[in-house]
């Protein structure tokens, strides 16, 4: 699968990244824009940084620029194949009272997105939303029911970001990061109760 967007004469293409150097390509991206624009450390020492989640079982999702340079990444974990980082954090059973389903039911039908970047010089063209719709379809094929994503309190671009893509927070922790949901069943007309933001 692979979609191609036109954004001010500019041609985007969003896949899921395969080779090699692709994921070269995302882990230099990554440090450009956490280390040296977010100051995270773990991207700032000068080596490419990988977590436990970034295996053969995570879908990485990349954004590519007419010349072949990857402008935009994001990582797909789905959680029935394995268990996220800081798992405890995701507080399931308000999100299944979100979605209106068992525990059971929720931790195999979601799927976490995170380690998104878009190169600041791309930023405007729409590269994140793009990147988004192209994830929520691959899940959608998995027959996951939604997509949770979890952000610091003052990452107010990516809040804005994930609100604008159809997210609703469900939880946050207190002193810590914010729980965003799309339930995908919802955006397919089948919207499930809201529940009152924690927060």
């Amino acid at each position: 699968m692979e979609v191609k967007v036109c954004n001010d004469d500019k041609i985007v293409s969003v896949f899921l990244a395969k080779s090699d150097e692709q994921f070269y390509d995302v882990g230099r991206l990554r440090q450009r824009v956490f280390g040296d624009e977010l100051n995270d450390n773990r991207y700032s020492c000068g080596e490419i940084q990988q977590d436990e989640l970034d295996n053969s079982l995570a879908n990485i999702v990349v954004a590519c620029s007419l010349d072949n340079v990857i402008v935009g990444a994001l990582r797909i974990t789905r959680r029935a194949q394995q268990k996220f980082i800081c798992d405890d954090a995701y507080n399931y059973p308000i999100l299944s009272q979100y979605l209106s389903q068992s525990e059971e039911e929720t931790l195999s039908s979601i799927a976490l997105i995170d380690r998104v970047c878009v190169d600041p010089a791309s930023r405007g063209l729409g590269v994140f939303k793009q990147m988004e719709e192209f994830a929520a379809a691959l899940i959608a094929e998995f027959e996951d029911r939604a997509l949770v994503c979890a952000i610091a309190p003052t990452n107010f671009r990516s809040q804005k970001a994930f609100l604008r893509t159809g997210y609703t927070k469900y939880w946050a922790k207190p002193d810590g990061l914010y729980f965003y949901v799309k339930d995908l069943q919802a955006v397919a007309g089948e919207a499930a109760e809201p529940l009152a933001e924690v927060g």
